[in-house]
């Protein structure tokens, strides 16, 4: 395997306590099969228990305070507000940014590993996948590119509930690229 380039994921919540999303986007996050990544999480103001719910997970797993760094917002801002103070404040220049919502869910267990070996194949650059499908053969998740959803599921959208998993969208890039555009 190539060098694990640092991974610095910031994950984006606002409300997403529902039907345990954000418990699923944590989970997800923190079973990569990576050694050299830090996660940001930003809480966006939320007002429906997800700060509590996050809390509890990270007590219950007992997650190693040099794996993330929580901020908990007390007054909403945009998403680009959060990522850019996340980059600054928790990611290494030398670092692979990327970004998730709190209700996103990381397909399989080797997402940072493809990640890793995408942007040491590209040499740096911005990486957005856009679709992706998650089959599981044999107890493993095998993540591979897929087609769109068809015109009916997105009418009807129910993406979740639509099997094998298709919707993921992570977007990637190195945090010197982003630190270099003058504020």
């Amino acid at each position: 395997m190539k060098q694990e380039l640092p991974v610095c994921l910031i994950v984006r919540t606002y409300n997403n306590n529902a039907q345990f999303r954000v418990e699923y986007n944590l989970n997800s996050i923190f079973t990569q099969n990576y050694s050299n990544y830090m996660v940001a999480i930003v809480n966006d103001a939320s007002n429906d228990g997800t700060d509590l719910i996050i809390r509890r997970y990270i007590d219950f797993f007992q997650i190693p305070k040099e794996r993330y760094v929580y901020i908990s917002q007390k007054v909403r801002k945009t998403a680009l507000e959060n990522t850019y103070d996340a980059i600054m404040q928790v990611c290494s220049n030398d670092s692979i940014v990327t970004v998730v919502d709190g209700d996103d869910e990381l397909v399989g267990r080797t997402v940072f590993q493809l990640l890793n070996s995408e942007h040491q194949r590209l040499k740096g650059g911005w990486i957005y996948t856009s679709y992706f499908l998650h089959i599981h053969q044999r107890g493993l998740g095998i993540s591979q590119v897929s087609k769109e959803y068809d015109l009916e599921q997105k009418k009807a959208v129910a993406f979740r509930s639509i099997r094998p998993t298709r919707n993921y969208h992570l977007r990637s890039f190195p945090a010197r690229l982003f630190k270099m555009v003058p504020v």
